[in-house]
């Protein structure tokens, strides 16, 4: 009996649950030394996203830097969009293209070139523009990897939980084969 409430519950929460609208992607690239002249790899995070549809995330953040690439107006990590209001600059581009949950296409950057996640090129510049990790990959020159939402971290503990009240509950019930004999 318990096993069916169990399974019914879980059937309910599943249909219940959204869809996620938004959708967060690490990403990272790294020095051409023939494209920059600071060796090593920039990571960040990539906010809001809307699956399967081209948009402008909601932020960019640069978790990690070398520390080669100087000046620049914070040490990481570096929300791109203060960055560019610092610059003076705005950003350019259409952003990144979702498909499926896969980053298909990107355009997104600093006008003028400081930061850049697009179809021809990847690059974090000094404000000064004499330090820079860069390549020449476009979009094979990015990883991105997904990363859940919150939402999706809640009610996948909340879904163990359930299971676990349920299994601690089934346990309670039942007779013990002491008691029995």
């Amino acid at each position: 009996m318990n096993l069916k409430i169990l399974m019914v519950s879980v059937a309910a929460m599943m249909a219940v649950s959204p869809a996620a609208h938004a959708m967060n992607f690490d990403f990272s690239f790294s020095n051409d030394p023939a494209q920059g002249n600071v060796a090593g790899t920039v990571y960040g995070e990539i906010f809001g996203l809307t699956n399967n549809a081209t948009s402008l995330p909601t932020d960019v953040v640069v978790y990690f830097y070398p520390a080669g690439i100087t000046p620049l107006p914070t040490a990481a990590p570096l929300d791109i969009n203060a960055y560019a209001a610092y610059l003076g600059e705005f950003i350019n581009g259409n952003g990144f293209t979702v498909t499926n949950g896969v980053i298909t296409g990107d355009n997104y950057q600093i006008y003028g070139g400081n930061f850049d996640l697009d179809g021809a090129y990847n690059s974090l510049v000094s404000s000064d523009d004499a330090t820079r990790v860069q390549n020449t990959d476009g979009l094979a020159g990015v990883t991105f990897s997904a990363t859940p939402l919150p939402s999706t971290w809640t009610m996948l503990i909340a879904g163990f939980v359930g299971l676990g009240f349920f299994a601690h509950r089934g346990r309670k019930n039942r007779p013990s084969a002491i008691a029995a004999a």
